[in-house]
């Protein structure tokens, strides 16, 4: 004698992320602590966080949708970016929805070493520091200049400067009012959200001449 089961509503366990990088976000593949009957179609949406929402089991505002999947990848998408994923499972007797939070990575600077071109005994100039990776997002970039032995770095912080921060980030920058005769250490950090480099290069400052003028000599005379 055939029997005929009742319609069960499937029933989703939490999300869970197993992969972020700078451009993409995979899922723990989706389980269910109740199955559905019959089986459930199950679709992953992925947005940007505030601009992605779900009422009902329709979702709106997604950038990219993954229909009837076993597992949720999502690829392409923007560097240190929060997102929104929405897992949407449903039969004919019923629907369940579970969401989750995930940020991509951003991609940490990588400064060259640091350029020196011209000093004399009150000024040493630096030039715009180069990356060998740029950041994204954009960094910012500072350089502070100090004495040798008492500017130090720790963390990217930067204490016991006498000048700075100085933003280098579109150009080079000359420190003026300087001791003649001393050595000077210039730092500059780049930093965002994914990170930190920091470099240092260290520079004398010339020794002060003062003028010496030749004997004086007259060249003409008159009556008044």
């Amino acid at each position: 004698i055939g029997q005929r089961t009742s319609p069960v509503a499937p029933s989703l366990d939490n999300l869970a992320v197993d992969y972020i990088d700078t451009s993409s976000i995979t899922l723990v593949d989706p389980s269910f602590s109740v199955a559905g009957n019959p089986l459930p179609q199950t679709d992953a949406y992925i947005g940007i966080s505030g601009t992605i929402a779900e009422s009902g089991g329709t979702v709106t505002g997604y950038t990219q949708k993954l229909e009837n999947v076993s597992s949720v990848s999502f690829a392409g998408l923007s560097v240190d970016t929060e997102y929104r994923i929405y897992v949407v499972s449903h039969n004919t007797a019923g629907t369940d929805v579970k969401t989750i939070l995930a940020k991509t990575g951003a991609i940490t600077p990588a400064l060259n070493a640091l350029a020196v071109s011209n000093s004399d005994a009150q000024s040493i100039t630096i030039d715009q520091p180069t990356f060998s990776t740029a950041g994204n997002p954009t960094p910012t970039v500072h350089a502070y200049i100090g004495v040798d032995g008492t500017i130090s770095e720790s963390g990217g912080t930067i204490s016991g400067s006498t000048a700075g921060p100085i933003d280098v980030s579109a150009s080079g920058y000359q420190f003026t009012g300087l001791s003649s005769a001393t050595i000077y250490t210039i730092y500059v950090v780049a930093k965002n959200s994914g990170g930190y480099s920091v470099r240092h290069v260290g520079r004398s400052t010339a020794v002060a001449v003062a003028p010496s003028l030749d004997p004086l000599a007259i060249s003409s005379v008159s009556a008044s």
